[in-house]
Order: structure tokens, then C-alpha cells, then sequence
């Protein structure tokens, strides 16, 4: 069973995009809500990983190159990932607790001025 890529790409794109928005749309116009992404990132990132953790204990696995960083000559550098059994288990288990770190930290926070403070 091969694992599904768009899975892994959203590991990476789903946080860096959340903080784009939040940080140069959000930010200058409404910083109250600057949180949304980042929740909606930590959603993405644990859904995600609960996909890999599905596809891993079903006995897929991936070990390969996800893209080519850099080239000179015959020579390459490669960006790639490996998910086997343990690491899945990690990143689920890190997903979940720091998405709900992250819901638990809005909540107790919410009613407090300088709330957006906390997602910059």
C-alpha cells in the first residue's frame, strides 16, 4: 500500500501557509483573528497525520525523495522523507497534543487584550 503523498505535503505547507496568511493578510486587518489559520493549520497537520498513521499500520511505508533540493554535475541533494512505524506514531502523537495545546491556549487566553499576541 503506497502512501499518499499530498499527505506529507500538507505536513509542510499547511503551517508555513497558515502563517502567511495570518501574518500578512490577517495581521494589518483584523488581528483578532489571526488564530484562524494557525487552528485550521493545526486541523490540517492532525488530520493529516491521522492518515499516515492509518496507511503505516495498515503496512504501508514510504522512504523516498520528495523532491531535488540542489544539482552540481553528476552530483545530487535529494529532500526526502521515511515514515515507518515509529516515526508515524510520534507524529500522530505530537499532532494531537500541540493541536490541542494550541485549542487549550485560545481558549484560556481569549478574553485577554492582546490576545493575537499569542499566535504571531
Amino acid at each position: 500500500m503506497d502512501i499518499p503523498v499530498l499527505s506529507v505535503y500538507l505536513l509542510f505547507a499547511a503551517p508555513l501557509a497558515a502563517l502567511a496568511v495570518g501574518f500578512f493578510v490577517l495581521r494589518p486587518w483584523k488581528p483578532q483573528w489571526t488564530h484562524i489559520p494557525i487552528l485550521a493549520s493545526c486541523a490540517v497537520v492532525t488530520a493529516a497525520a491521522a492518515v499516515l498513521v492509518s496507511v503505516v499500520y495498515s503496512g504501508g511505508s514510504l522512504d523516498g525523495n520528495l523532491y531535488q533540493w540542489m544539482a552540481a554535475g553528476k552530483r545530487s541533494v535529494f529532500f526526502g522523507v521515511r515514515i515507518d512505524g515509529i516515526g508515524v506514531s510520534v507524529l500522530g502523537m505530537v499532532a494531537l497534543v500541540g493541536a490541542l495545546i494550541h485549542v487549550y491556549a485560545y481558549g484560556y487566553m481569549k478574553s485577554e487584550i492582546g490576545v493575537h499576541r499569542l499566535v504571531r
